[in-house]
């Protein structure tokens, strides 16, 4: 859109949709309601920074599983792969974070 002014009466124009298919956008004036079709241009955002997983961080080449608990900071263990420590964490949440079976997780996810 070349104005955000309505080319019959001055007005303010306001987009109103945007066909998918077509990329065409509608705009009408909120004084006169004279409607303008045009080339849809979209608007580039900021690259959006990837969140990073929870519970387990990558350091050193090792992914490393960290959780806290009560207010203390537990470490419960290393692994080679992401996917090794994406299961010892379902593992660990599907247990409801029981400390006692860390262990038992740790060999599971070492097979």
């Amino acid at each position: 859109m070349n104005s955000e002014y309505c080319e019959e009466c001055g007005g303010v124009m306001v987009w109103r949709c945007t066909n998918n298919i077509t990329h065409k956008s509608k705009w009408k004036c909120r004084d006169c309601g004279h409607i303008l079709v045009n080339d849809y241009v979209p608007i580039e955002f900021k690259q959006i920074k990837k969140p990073e997983p929870k519970h387990y961080t990558y350091n050193n080449g090792v992914y490393q599983v960290k959780k806290r608990l009560n207010g203390h900071q537990h470490y419960l263990g290393s692994f080679k792969t992401e996917d090794r420590a994406k299961k010892f964490v379902a593992l660990m949440k599907a247990s409801d974070w029981e400390l006692d079976r860390v262990s038992e997780f740790k060999e599971v996810c070492r097979v």
